[in-house]
């Protein structure tokens, strides 16, 4: 599994209701927009039980959120890819098979300054990354380490619209999907695209996770 000290434990798409517009187009990100990107990604997973196991007072995040979010962009930029709004409204991280953030050219560096950024909560966030280590598929797979939506844009199909595409993609190449939910309410959601529980996680002291997988729709005769 790929994880840094913080970023992809959770991956939360806010539960959507029924939205009365079409959902949004998707494209991917450029590297000018990681700033931004990360300032959607904080603001919809201010109040995740996973990154509040990690940043635990209101001063932590407000301070660090933020930076570490676009350390994780930039990085997915590079080894994968980043799915956005037209008008950022919310943005989904994308892993292909055989990619790992901590691998690779500039990994090392990148799992150091996580390392950094776990330093007040560094146990918590070892026994974090070893434990879903253990769920993660070991077969070629697309990984979804992150998806959120701006709270104020809820309920409009953004986090379905983020969804679509990557799984199209996943489904032409006769791949499977893996997430992990941070949180129960958004099973249904992620059920919804195809995705069905396969175990559960509960992290002594810490938050449940829901491991996620999607098997690949085969194409129409």
């Amino acid at each position: 599994m790929t994880t840094p000290p913080r970023p992809h434990h959770r991956r939360d798409a806010q539960a959507e209701h029924a939205a009365s517009a079409p959902p949004p187009a998707t494209r991917a990100a450029t590297p000018s927009e990681a700033l931004a990107v990360a300032g959607v990604l904080a603001r919809a997973f201010v109040d995740d039980p996973v990154q509040r196991y990690l940043l635990t007072t209101d001063e932590q995040w407000a301070t660090r959120a933020a930076p570490i979010f676009e350390r994780i962009v930039r990085r997915t930029l590079v080894i994968g890819v980043v799915e956005v709004t037209p008008r950022l409204e919310g943005a989904a991280l994308w892993l292909p098979p055989g990619t790992d953030f901590m691998q690779g050219p500039r990994g090392l560096y990148f799992a150091l300054l996580s390392a950094w950024d776990a330093r007040t909560h560094l146990r918590r966030t070892v026994t974090l990354v070893r434990t879903l280590q253990k769920y993660h598929p070991r077969e070629p797979h697309w990984y979804l380490p992150l998806v959120g939506t701006d709270p104020v844009q809820q309920g409009r199909g953004v986090g379905s619209a983020l969804l679509t595409r990557a799984l199209a993609r996943a489904d032409a190449a006769g791949l499977p999907v893996y997430l992990e939910s941070s949180t129960e309410r958004n099973v249904p959601f992620y059920r919804r695209h195809g995705f069905e529980v396969v175990g559960h996680i509960a992290i002594p002291g810490g938050p449940e996770l829901w491991p996620m997988r999607r098997e690949p729709t085969p194409r129409p005769a």
